[in-house]
């Protein structure tokens, strides 16, 4: 019976530390997303031409995840009139990605592109994605190193934790 409920301990105190450094793992991916997304969204605004509600109504059906919620979610608020394209695209980076595992930072990376989309000619679109895709990528970088780094730091944490516990109640 000790022995069931010290493996009981140790197992899910790694399982807690294996979740907290699930987090990190979670990160990255929707940063790696918010990247491929918006490469595909700066492709279409140069070769489509079309207005960005349409372009953005016609990427929600293509994408899945946040990406598509927040597509979605900015072409509704459209849809219901009364807001600028900015307060839109606010008002849904707040909603969708709230509880995301995005950090400050990268939100407000996503607020500033909406502030710079649809205001300037193609060139001036063109230079902010460019902006866009330069502090994204730092942001990958950093979540890709604290996702190495701290992922397997909570995972040993979380092991030698139950262990501790384990030797110390026994």
């Amino acid at each position: 019976m000790k022995l069931f409920l010290c493996v009981l301990i140790v197992a899910s105190c790694f399982g807690a530390g294996k979740v907290k450094a699930l987090e990190f793992s979670y990160r990255y991916r929707q940063l790696r997303e918010l990247h491929r997304g918006f490469k595909l969204l700066q492709t279409e605004i140069q070769y489509a031409r079309e207005t960005l509600p349409i372009l953005l109504e016609r990427l929600a059906k293509e994408e899945k995840g946040l990406l598509a919620s927040f597509y979605t979610d900015v072409c509704n608020g459209l849809e219901k009139g009364g807001n600028s394209f900015y307060e839109c695209w606010e008002n849904s980076v707040t909603a969708i990605y709230s509880s995301s595992s995005l950090q400050k930072e990268d939100k407000e990376i996503l607020r500033q592109l909406g502030q710079e989309l649809g205001k300037s000619d193609l060139q001036g679109q063109k230079s902010a994605f460019e902006r866009f895709f330069s502090r994204i990528e730092e942001q990958i970088k950093e979540a890709e190193e604290e996702k190495k780094k701290k992922g397997k730091m909570y995972q040993s944490l979380g092991f030698y934790g139950g262990i501790l516990i384990v030797l110390l109640l026994f």
